[in-house]
């Protein structure tokens, strides 16, 4: 699938998600054991869209998506993340924010159907 502008893309669960050349590609299912890190995996191509790349971080466990949104930020884009407070599984926007890396968080059900000002 071809990345196209004004579209949200979401990693399905369980598998990794590169963008090569502007198209998605899902790779093989991630391992059930190990340091698994999808949505890293998935934000580390962002950077070549530099200021352009938007990342954002919801509910889950551990620090994952923090290395991408470094990626993300050094190049110019931007991340948002999920308050803490509204997350079932508060560590990973929590670690995104303790990192310095959000630039907006809100609680999710704030967010439906509005759009975000960069």
């Amino acid at each position: 699938m071809a990345l196209q502008a004004g579209h949200v893309y979401v990693t399905r669960p369980g598998f990794t998600v590169t963008l090569e050349r502007g198209v998605f590609q899902l790779g093989e299912p991630v391992e059930k054991r190990g340091h698994r890190r999808p949505v890293d995996d998935s934000f580390a191509p962002a950077d070549m869209q530099q200021e352009k790349a938007i990342a954002v971080v919801l509910s889950g466990m551990g620090t994952n998506g923090t290395a991408g949104a470094r990626a993300i930020k050094a190049a110019g884009g931007v991340c948002f993340a999920q308050s803490p407070e509204s997350a079932e599984f508060p560590a990973m926007p929590t670690s995104l924010i303790h990192a310095g890396y959000a630039d907006q968080y809100w609680r999710r059900r704030d967010r439906a159907g509005q759009s975000f000002n960069t």
